[in-house]
């Protein structure tokens, strides 16, 4: 018998998923992507990815793949719901964004982690299943350099832990509005009654007890230098008014960055922690992942405030 904590959070999973079907079947968004579906051995059921790709990709063409991980609401129908794949289309037939395959698993309710009880793996599920079969699929640029990983929300958290743990597999890592927790983070919330009421904290990331563990995999410790990225390009962004502790952590993480001299980008939008505000970012996001400058001739100008900590420490 599944231990209550189990139960609930799948029957929270499950509910979450109808009332998906249920919002999906009253109001579907036209449909851009491509959907495809694997047995996944990592985790342990049937999961599915979308990608998005230039209309006209030639069969002959080699492009780079980006990675793409939802948030806590979304799965991978997200660029649909928020129409990305037409607003990308636009921007691509403008000459504003670099083309690039860019694909997107279903992450459900995993936090993106190999679970701690090894149940479902989250991180394999991307690395090991989704990705070798759309690079075979579309034919993309080999890894690491032609491959990147970005995310939003629970996926922005995600995407910092997938360099954490994988750095060989992509060249450029993207968090836009995650939460970046150091290891009093961690302690602080694996120790509240309330998020443990709705979160497996110990099936996903273990007890807070082995704090040496935890500071393993603690950015704030892991990254002191600018060796420690290991050739991987980082750009953090958040909302003017995103959540709270969303803004708090990631001011934090870019001022620790600063400090230790470690090269990044790091920008502040217009808007909150949703998907209105995160659609006109995807432009910059993939200039910077593929280009490696979020800046584009044209008339939209979606930023608040972007800052190459390099170039700022330089003029100083």
């Amino acid at each position: 018998m599944l231990p209550q904590a189990s139960r609930s959070y799948d029957l929270g999973m499950r509910a979450a998923l109808l009332l998906s079907l249920l919002f999906l079947a009253s109001c579907a968004a036209p449909q851009r992507l491509s959907y495809s579906q694997i047995e996944s051995v990592a985790v342990g059921r049937t999961l599915g990815y979308a990608v998005w790709a230039p209309i006209d990709l030639r069969p002959e063409e080699r492009l780079p793949l980006v990675v793409f991980l939802h948030g806590a609401a979304d799965d991978e129908t997200c660029f649909d719901e928020a129409q990305v794949g037409q607003s990308l289309d636009r921007a691509l037939a403008n000459g504003e964004i670099p083309r690039a395959v860019i694909a997107v698993p279903d992450g459900q309710l995993g936090f993106w982690e190999n679970w701690y009880d090894g149940s479902r793996n989250y991180r394999d599920w991307v690395i090991d299943e989704v990705m070798p079969e759309v690079e075979d699929r579309f034919h993309t640029l080999p890894c690491p350099e032609g491959c990147h990983i970005a995310g939003i929300s629970m996926g922005g958290h995600g995407a910092l832990r997938f360099a954490l743990f994988r750095p060989d597999r992509f060249s450029t890592v993207i968090s836009v509005s995650g939460l970046i927790l150091s290891t009093e983070d961690v302690t602080r919330l694996s120790d509240s009654w309330f998020t443990r009421l709705f979160i497996p904290m110990d099936r996903i990331w273990g007890p807070v007890s082995d704090r040496e563990r935890v500071e393993s995999e603690d950015p704030f410790l892991r990254w002191t230098t600018q060796e420690d990225l290991q050739g991987l390009r980082l750009m953090i962004a958040w909302a003017e008014f995103d959540q709270k502790d969303i803004a708090k952590s990631n001011r934090a993480f870019q001022l620790h960055l600063a400090e230790q001299h470690i090269e990044h980008e790091y920008v502040v939008f217009p808007g909150r922690h949703n998907w209105k505000s995160w659609t006109p970012t995807f432009n910059q996001l993939l200039r910077f992942a593929i280009w490696g400058s979020m800046r584009a001739d044209g008339p939209e100008q979606t930023v608040v405030r972007i800052e190459t900590w390099k170039k700022a420490n330089e003029a100083r």
